[in-house]
């Protein structure tokens, strides 16, 4: 078995510490083989610059997530510098979600980890 793991924007309030902590909780529940993903980039809405607030948690959450794949050897899945290159006219104007095409970039990424990843 392996689970593929996201925790991605949720939870804004948390602490990068809170947000490992946790994370790792609910990781100590898990008996798979464990793949890491970061979270993406963030634009602030209508994808003309980042947003500084959200960005500033996205670094903290990749770190944490990057101290984790380190810490417990479990591999990692960058899927902020597969973000950082989807076009902007595949998102959102919100700054955060995307468009079909978007979405297929990132679920892409995410099947060839998970492919590496069974060998």
């Amino acid at each position: 078995a392996l689970v593929h793991f996201n925790h991605g924007l949720h939870g804004k309030h948390m602490s990068k510490r809170t947000y490992k902590s946790r994370v790792q909780k609910l990781l100590s529940k898990i008996s798979a083989k464990v793949i890491l993903a970061t979270s993406p980039f963030v634009y602030h809405p209508g994808n003309k610059r980042a947003d500084g607030s959200w960005m500033k948690r996205v670094r903290e959450r990749n770190t944490a997530m990057q101290e984790l794949a380190n810490e417990k050897g479990y591999a990692l899945d960058d899927l902020y510098a597969v973000s950082v290159a989807i076009a902007k006219d595949k998102r959102k104007d919100d700054g955060t979600h995307y468009l079909a095409d978007g979405y297929e970039i990132l679920a892409d990424a995410v099947a060839e980890s998970i492919k590496n990843n069974l060998k």
